[in-house]
This record gives C-alpha cells, structure tokens and sequence, in this order.
C-alpha cells in the first residue's frame, strides 16, 4: 500500500462486503503500514460480530478500541 490518507481532520471509515471477504485484513494492514498519516489519537472500531483477528489489532495498534455495537450514536 502506497497511498497515504490525512487524518488532519477526522476521519470516519466505513467498509462494507460479504462475510470473510479480508475487511478487517485490509484495516489492519492499512493501520501496521501507517497509511493514516498523522497516527491516529484514538481510533474507535465498531464490529458485530468478535473475531480472533481483533486481539492481535489490539497487541499491534496503538489506542484502539473495540466497540461490540453498531450503534452509531456513540459516535455523537
């Protein structure tokens, strides 16, 4: 990956695709390749459904947290 995304002013991701098509893969390699640039103060991960691959994000990212909800009011 080569192509860099500001982060300057908020940034707000949402991925969609079928069930094991590489979503989260692609984050997290877009997030180790340090694609965002400046690094994110804190980054807020919603997901449905737990995957193994969220406790090895968690290990590798700095300020990430896992919100086991696709309630988007807490974003407000």
């Amino acid at each position: 990956m080569n192509k860099l995304i500001s982060t300057e002013d908020r940034v707000f991701m949402s991925l969609l695709g079928p069930s094991a098509s590489g979503k989260s893969h692609l984050i997290f390699q877009m997030l180790k390749a340090g694609t965002f640039v400046p690094k994110f103060d804190k980054i807020f991960y919603f997901y449905q459904f737990f995957q193994n691959l969220y406790v090895q994000m968690q290990r590798d990212i700095e300020n990430i947290e896992f919100i086991g909800s696709l309630d988007f009011d807490f974003i407000d």
